[in-house]
């Protein structure tokens, strides 16, 4: 809600550099040996890492961010490319 925040400007992340830092991991929980097929390593996940007194995890909320500017990030990457390919072809004709 805007009403709960101030000084609101334009992110200057580049998400597509921290996502592609990103190193997923598979492993196994110690506290069930349960198989995690798909993950990350808190103390390895850049902006996305938080940490309490106890525990150090990944910020659900700003990944989920992170992951729709990227998406932004790659839509104006295919736009430009869509139109340098249009005129390419324009060009050779």
């Amino acid at each position: 809600d805007r009403r709960l925040k101030h000084d609101i400007e334009a992110t200057q992340i580049e998400a597509l550099g921290h996502i592609e830092s990103l190193a997923f991991k598979e492993f196994r929980w110690n506290r069930d040996n349960k198989h995690e097929p798909l993950g990350l390593i808190a103390q390895d996940s850049g902006i996305l890492r938080v940490s309490d007194d106890d525990m150090e995890g990944i910020d659900i909320q700003r990944s989920i961010m992170l992951g729709l500017k990227g998406v932004q990030e790659l839509h104006a990457i295919v736009k430009a490319q869509a139109e340098e390919i249009r005129q390419l072809k324009e060009n050779a004709v």
